[in-house]
């Protein structure tokens, strides 16, 4: 599940540097009924901390619908007959003076170079390794190639 985490904190970091929003991750465990513990990753906003022990998922997304999140993805997996996960992926759109275009765009005086690679499990790899990669380039743009 931290694999799956980390992949999409690398798409919100790939997409928000064009899509000027900002990002969000809520991860609730559900151990039994009655016990949730809920992680959250991304742009948190302040009064908002990163970890509740035993939290509702509920009470968690109205404190980001009040900070003007909005959800823009959901997944749900069960872990047996008690225990499951949820993610949230809750997006804000950023103001700015422009809203028009992307104002500046900053780049190295050159061409965008290879920072990491990784695999869907979110581990890195090497360019040789077999299966879908996720490339991340200087300029934070990344690129998906399949390696045989």
């Amino acid at each position: 599940m931290k694999k799956f985490l980390i992949i999409l904190f690398l798409m919100a970091i790939g997409t928000s540097a064009f899509a000027r929003k900002s990002y969000v991750n809520v991860a609730a465990a559900s151990l039994t009924s009655s016990v949730q513990k809920i992680y959250i990753t991304g742009d948190i906003p302040s009064g908002i901390s990163d970890y509740y022990p035993s939290t509702k998922v509920g009470y968690i997304l109205n404190l980001l619908s009040q900070e003007g999140y909005v959800v823009e993805f959901m997944s749900a997996t069960n872990v047996g007959s008690e225990a499951s996960m949820v993610n949230y992926l809750l997006s804000k759109n950023i103001s700015s003076n422009d809203d028009s275009a992307i104002s500046i765009v900053h780049s190295d005086d050159g061409e965008a170079y290879e920072v990491a690679r990784y695999n869907l499990q979110g581990m890195q790899v090497n360019e040789n390794t077999k299966g879908i990669q996720i490339i991340v380039y200087s300029n934070y743009t990344t690129k998906t190639v399949i390696v045989e």
